[in-house]
């Protein structure tokens, strides 16, 4: 640091400078001495005193104070930096460390899952000597088997080791599907009918809530994954066998197909926040893919970790996707409510006029699905009405027998949002029909 000159004349010449200089320029002045280092500025008031002894003592003292506080700011400066880089490596160490321990809890419950699927199974298999028992004897509650040799269905003995068992862990393994009237139950078999419908979804729901579904299908979701995975399904830019293999290498890491985006950025079009794997991928339409994960266990029923909380079989549903949607339902996807904005997929199959899906989903639903309304009183004809898909409404109409004079919370009918929405062909239809039905 220079020091400022001492001699007096200098002094003198500076002081009648500045005075000078306040006269013409005083706000430039003023600019410049606010800009003057403090030290600065006590070392010139230190050249006013006269004693020299005690102006070079104080001199000494303010190089001393700048000194020290210049080696202050430096030694907390590098302590800063030390503790940033520690505070980076710790943030490290707990993501690893969490990573970890949430990788250790899945492979702990996945050899949970193998210990009692080997363990029912030995229990279900009984003496090797004995008779086979078709899969379709086995009872929902257990798989001991019965003691009678006879070709009755066993009753579910809730006092078996295997039933206590299973109920110790979160969910196990699904039971074999149980045959109906002969049916094995599948989508595609003639259980679809309308006499078998209230059967079929009995059976489907209890095997949601029952306690033996597998672990990976019931799963609830955590974020996780990397960007990089979500923003390809996203872009959708990629081949069906490029996304396949990096979600097949995401699993292979042992990670859960249950994972959900976390991310919050503004670029993703499809795929939002709190979407699981299997969202993202009925978003893009991807049925291989869809396969894939379902495989590998994903929850079918699974709900997106948002305010909205829907399923993938709603958003399929939103979307038309109908062969997703089978999958789904395949995979064990239950439509039995209320999902986002409290409405229903029938509800938003109908909105968007995806009149196959809406046809689909009335065959594996009952009536009083059919018959529900949102949180303003309003059914699946008052989201017909706003797609404007005239033969939809009347499909509604005659096979759900949904009312046309239905009025929501608002005082409005299917008449109303049709007319609203400014579809005056639905509206005329509407009209008609009100009409022959009160004439009646």
């Amino acid at each position: 640091m220079t020091l400022a000159s001492c001699n007096p004349f200098d002094t003198i010449y500076n002081s009648q400078r500045i005075q000078a200089q306040n006269g013409s320029t005083s706000e430039s002045t003023n600019d410049d001495q606010m800009q003057i280092p403090p030290e600065e500025d006590l070392i010139n008031l230190s050249c006013r005193v006269f004693n020299e002894e005690l102006k070079h003592a104080i001199q000494a003292e303010v190089k001393r104070l700048v000194s020290d506080c210049d080696r202050a700011v430096k030694v907390l400066e590098q302590r800063t930096r030390i503790l940033e880089e520690e505070h980076g490596k710790l943030l490290s160490v707990e993501k690893d460390s969490t990573g970890r321990y949430e990788k250790a809890v899945r492979e702990m419950k996945f050899f949970k899952q193998q210990y009692i699927y080997a363990l029912n199974k030995q229990k279900g298999t009984g003496d090797q000597s004995a008779d086979p028992i078709p899969a379709a004897t086995y009872s929902q509650s257990s798989h001991a088997p019965s003691e009678s040799k006879s070709t009755a269905r066993p009753q579910p003995s809730r006092s078996s080791p295997a039933f206590s068992l299973s109920l110790s862990v979160d969910r196990s393994l699904v039971d074999p599907v149980p045959q109906i009237d002969g049916l094995i139950g599948i989508p595609d078999s003639p259980i679809f009918r309308e006499n078998e419908q209230e059967k079929l979804f009995e059976f489907v729901k209890n095997q949601r809530n029952s306690s033996n579904i597998q672990l990976g299908e019931t799963q609830s979701l955590s974020f996780g994954g990397p960007d990089e995975l979500w923003n390809a399904i996203d872009k959708n830019e990629s081949t069906d066998l490029e996304l396949k293999k990096m979600i097949s290498d995401f699993l292979r890491k042992g990670e859960s197909p249950n994972t959900a985006n976390q991310s919050l950025s503004r670029n993703h079009k499809q795929i939002k926040y709190g979407f699981s794997l299997l969202h993202a991928i009925t978003a893009i339409k991807s049925l291989s893919c869809m396969n894939l994960l379902l495989q590998h266990r994903a929850n079918p029923n699974a709900t997106t970790l948002d305010k909205d909380s829907f399923t993938a079989a709603y958003l399929a549903a939103s979307t038309g996707w109908l062969t997703g949607l089978k999958r789904l339902v395949e995979a064990g996807a239950v439509l039995d409510g209320k999902e986002a904005k409290d409405q229903t997929a029938l509800q938003v199959a109908a909105k968007y006029g995806h009149f196959e899906t809406v046809k689909y989903i009335v065959s594996v639903t009952t009536p009083s699905y059919h018959k529900q309304v949102d949180s303003i009183g309003a059914d699946a004809l008052h989201y017909a009405a706003v797609s404007g898909h005239a033969g939809l409404a009347v499909y509604l109409l005659q096979t759900c027998h949904l009312s046309i004079e239905k009025v929501n919370a608002n005082g409005e009918t299917p008449l109303d949002w049709a007319t609203k929405h400014g579809h005056s062909d639905m509206a005329s239809l509407l009209r008609s029909l009100a009409l022959k039905k009160r004439e009646k």
